[in-house]
């Protein structure tokens, strides 16, 4: 059981079978857990933004469009371990009291801190630096 799944474009369609982003968040909203789609696959590179969209679960609402969207910048670059950072913060945030909305956003300010101080190793995608910033 849990409270709120983050897939990405990719991963909500390996879950479901279904194309459509909304209709595939909607199909798995309705077996419990809000689901949160994370943008980064899904960029618009002409406003250099990204879009987060949540779809609450069933036991809170049998709503049909996203209970919330967030728009972001994007922080150039390829990263590595975004998602598990985002959900892991967003975790972290629910874990301190706040609500799940509040969680994500401030989840969302953390990863746009640990995108800007991110580092490499030798060579590849850089990696989120988690040490330099605290929930």
């Amino acid at each position: 059981m849990c409270t709120v799944i983050t897939p990405n474009t990719p991963e909500l369609n390996t879950l479901t079978g279904i194309e459509s982003q909304q209709h595939a968040a909607v199909s798995l909203s309705k077996q419990g857990p809000s689901v949160l789609i994370t943008g980064g696959h899904s960029r618009d590179l002409k406003s250099n933004t990204l879009d987060n969209q949540l779809f609450l679960g069933r036991t809170q609402s049998g709503q049909q469009q996203p209970a919330h969207t967030w728009t972001i910048p994007l922080v150039e670059g390829e990263f590595r371990g975004t998602g598990c950072t985002f959900a892991s913060a967003i975790a972290g945030y629910m874990a301190q009291g706040f609500t799940l909305d509040k969680s994500i956003e401030q989840a969302q300010i953390f990863m746009l801190h640990t995108l800007t101080k991110a580092y490499t190793l030798r060579s590849g995608q850089q990696i989120p630096n988690r040490s330099t910033v605290t929930l």
